[in-house]
């Protein structure tokens, strides 16, 4: 199931998870999985830096939760903050 947010500028929208290097940064290289943290699908974003750490976690973890401080964004705003950053990798997971 997909869960929706109300975004202030774009109304109602799927809800997409980015972490917040790829807030924060530009030009960064990040991977986009399709994952399901809390039983809710939301595609997901995270810088190489993320991934690295979810990779030695070999799972969802507090110190990964921790890192990446997960931000919720509607579709439209989770697509305009990854133009400015290079897809490298993308799956589910």
């Amino acid at each position: 199931m997909v869960e929706f947010v109300n975004c202030n500028e774009h109304g109602k929208n799927e809800g997409c998870m980015i972490c917040q290097h790829l807030v924060a940064q530009k030009d960064l290289c990040y991977a986009k999985l399709l994952v399901d943290p809390h039983d809710d699908d939301f595609e997901t974003a995270m810088c190489e830096a993320c991934e690295t750490l979810l990779l030695d976690e070999q799972e969802w973890s507090d110190k990964l939760n921790d890192f990446a401080e997960w931000k919720l964004f509607c579709r439209k705003c989770y697509e305009r903050i990854l133009q400015y950053h290079k897809l490298v990798a993308e799956g589910g997971m």
